[in-house]
């Protein structure tokens, strides 16, 4: 997992070097809905504690 990674950030790099806007915007935004989805699951966890 460590390794894969690795090789995915070494991708990213490679990748913005070439085309910075879509494909990291696309990583960006899938890492954002990701956060949120997480953040919403805990939050309603919390509540349903409650």
């Amino acid at each position: 997992m460590i390794a894969f990674s690795y090789i995915f950030e070494a991708g990213g790099d490679f990748v913005s070097r070439k085309r910075p806007n879509a494909f990291v915007l696309f990583l960006m935004s899938l890492g954002l809905s990701l956060i949120a989805t997480v953040l919403a699951n805990v939050i309603s966890m919390r509540f349903k504690k409650d």
